[in-house]
């Protein structure tokens, strides 16, 4: 999820990532104009200063990718931060079927909350969401319609655009499939269970 600000492509654009820079929010620098936040604990306002450009995909291809870099970057469990009521304290727990049952369950709660919050909420101000599946499927017209939220009435460069997607290999990485909990009577059944936001948002379901 993305806060931001001014023009997009262009020499007066300046990124922040929170996690890598200042960890403040507004950023530090006065010059930001796009700033980075993954706002893992919804602790995050809704600021009328700032446009938002939210970015989501399938439940169960996210909470998959967070699994496997929590372990791989050893971010002490930093989406969704905290214990169950089963005070299990998931930072201490190795790689296992039994974690990854509780992880699963505790971001899908996650989910839930953050696109309530950050795509579906009817007052969040100036906020434009972005499937990741979609993004995948037609990057160029993704990141044309990013470009004009962002730069309002600033002519769209499609040749940038294009380099941008030729230069940055805008494709899925991992399949689901190859994910080693992978289990598809189990996320078929999740994915009935959110029938709902399948419904009102383009998702594509994995199984």
């Amino acid at each position: 999820m993305e806060r931001c600000v001014g023009s997009l492509f262009l020499e007066d654009f300046h990124y922040c990532d929170y996690y890598r820079h200042c960890r403040q929010i507004p950023c530090s620098d006065p010059k930001t104009t796009f700033q980075k936040n993954h706002d893992f604990k919804l602790s995050l306002s809704q600021d009328k200063r700032f446009h938002y450009l939210v970015q989501y995909r399938n439940p169960l291809q996210a909470i998959a990718s967070w699994y496997v870099a929590e372990h791989k970057h050893r971010h002490k469990n930093r989406i969704g931060e905290g214990r169950l009521k089963r005070r299990v304290n998931l930072s201490l727990i190795q790689d296992s079927f039994a974690f990854w049952r509780i992880f699963l369950e505790k971001n899908l709660i996650y989910w839930r909350r953050f696109i309530d919050k950050w795509v579906l909420s009817d007052s969040l101000y100036q906020a434009y969401s972005v499937s990741y599946n979609n993004l995948l499927k037609d990057p160029e017209q993704v990141l044309a319609q990013v470009s004009l939220f962002i730069n309002h009435d600033i002519p769209q460069d499609m040749n940038l655009i294009q380099k941008v997607v030729e230069e940055q290999k805008i494709v899925e990485k991992h399949h689901i499939v190859d994910f080693k909990y992978f289990d598809p009577k189990l996320f078929s059944k999740i994915e009935d269970s959110l029938e709902a936001y399948f419904l009102v948002l383009p998702l594509d379901r994995i199984t």
